[in-house]
C-alpha cells in the first residue's frame, strides 16, 4: 500500500507577515540584529564625525576672525602710540616756548624790573620749566 505523504503546514506569505516569519532559523535573526546594531553604531559615529567637524570649522573661523581684529587693534594702537607721541612733543616745544618767553620777559621788559613791582606768588622765571611735566 502506497501512503501518501501530508504537505507541510507553510504559513501564506502576506504583507501582514513580519520579518521573522521569512527567516528560516534563529542564527539569522541573531545574524541581521548584529547587522543592525553595527549600521546604527555606524550611523551614530558618522553623525558624530560630521558634528565635530562642523564646530572645529565654526572655531576655526572666529580664530580667523579674533586674529584679524586683533591685527586691526594693532594698527590702531601703534596710531595711537605715534598721536600721542606727537602731542607730547608739540608740548615739550610750547612750554619751552612759553618758558623762554617769560625768561625774555622778565629781564627785558622795564615793567618787571620797576620798584614795587613783584611777579605774583607762584610765579618765577621757572614757572614754565619742563621738569614740572616730565
Amino acid at each position: 500500500m502506497s501512503r501518501k505523504r501530508k504537505k507541510p503546514i507553510t504559513k501564506k506569505k502576506t504583507e501582514k507577515n513580519s520579518k521573522q516569519d521569512y527567516l528560516s532559523s534563529d542564527g539569522e535573526e541573531e545574524k541581521e540584529e548584529e547587522i543592525n546594531q553595527s549600521l546604527k553604531k555606524k550611523t551614530k559615529q558618522t553623525n558624530y564625525r560630521t558634528k565635530l567637524k562642523s564646530k572645529v570649522s565654526e572655531l576655526e573661523k572666529q580664530l580667523s576672525n579674533l586674529e584679524k581684529e586683533n591685527e586691526q587693534f594693532k594698527v590702531k594702537e601703534a596710531i595711537l602710540q605715534t598721536k600721542a607721541k606727537i602731542y607730547k612733543e608739540q608740548l615739550d616745544y610750547f612750554q619751552n616756548f612759553m618758558n623762554n618767553a617769560m625768561n625774555f620777559a622778565t629781564r627785558n621788559n622795564p615793567i618787571f624790573s620797576l620798584p614795587g613791582f613783584d611777579l605774583p606768588s607762584g610765579v618765577n622765571n621757572n614757572t614754565f620749566s619742563n621738569e614740572k611735566f616730565n
